[in-house]
């Protein structure tokens, strides 16, 4: 013997067996989720069934939400109220600067007190600072109509992703609310499946 191992080749082959071989296992879609509702309201309409096939951003129901439609439009109100603000504050604010200036070169010329020109002088900083913070007001305002604006639209409830609807859970009429999970539907993504 040489001390070198020997090695046997053999070829595999199929064979048959009386025993299978039985595993458990689960086939579970790629995504799943429950479609909640982002607004309280009452159901206006169901678009899609159980077993429709949807696509990603696809409207599934509408919601009539009459509380959020109101509070747009007070949200509207408030921000036209706080634009016209802001014009008659800058009225004002010319008014005061102008006036302020007619004072100045009166004073030079020795024909009012320096304390008038000073009074007037601070009520133009005032009138700035009341511009400044009326276009604030303006800001806050259009940030108000753009959050309303932006709830209004989550009455049309969208499919989040393509996939498969398993269940649906709403009537047309059915109260829905967005505090709480009001399950509409579930939707699955089940190609491929995991």
């Amino acid at each position: 013997s040489t001390g070198r191992p020997r090695i046997e080749i053999i070829t595999p082959s199929i064979m048959s067996g009386d025993t299978k071989l039985e595993l458990p296992g689960i086939v579970r879609a790629l995504e799943q989720t429950k479609i909640c509702p982002r607004v309280s309201g009452y159901v206006r309409s169901w678009q899609v069934d159980i077993g429709d096939k949807v696509t990603a951003g696809q409207v599934l129901a509408e919601i009539d939400a009459p509380d959020l439609v109101t509070q747009l439009a007070q949200a509207r109100a408030h921000l036209a109220s706080a634009r016209a603000a802001v014009e008659r504050l800058l009225a004002q604010h010319r008014y005061s600067r102008d006036t302020a200036s007619r004072y100045a070169n009166l004073a030079e010329q020795d024909l009012i007190a320096r304390s008038q020109v000073e009074q007037v002088q601070s009520q133009a900083s005032s009138d700035d600072a009341s511009v400044v913070a009326a276009r604030s007001d303006v800001a806050a305002a259009e940030s108000s109509v753009q959050r309303m604006v932006e709830a209004v639209a989550f009455s049309h409830v969208t499919a989040p992703f393509a996939g498969t609807i398993t269940s649906r859970n709403i009537e047309r009429g059915m109260l829905v609310s967005d505090s709480q999970c009001t399950e509409l539907y579930t939707l699955a993504a089940i190609h491929p499946a995991r």
